[in-house]
């Protein structure tokens, strides 16, 4: 759910873009958004990609994709996964 629904209760494009971005990020992880089978730090997929590109990781993208799925095209996946975290 994006912030801006959670906290207004009102519908715009950032919902949308919100839940795109989101939507991309479970493609190329192949995560769903929250897993309650994972470690409680990585359950809920938006707070886990939050620490792995600005806590410990500093700006790598890289342990988010599940190269596995996107198999040649990592390159441009890794440019798409740049734009919707950042």
């Amino acid at each position: 759910m994006s912030p801006e629904y959670a906290t207004l209760g009102k519908l715009s494009e950032k919902v949308d873009v919100f839940s795109y971005g989101v939507l991309l990020l479970e493609i190329v992880s192949g995560r769903k958004n929250i897993d309650l089978s994972l470690e409680t730090n990585k359950i809920y997929l938006l707070e886990w990609v939050s620490v792995c590109t600005f806590s410990f990781l500093k700006n790598q993208v890289n342990i988010i994709i599940n190269f596995h799925i996107v198999g040649p095209n990592a390159n441009s996946i890794t440019q798409v996964v740049s734009m919707v975290i950042y």
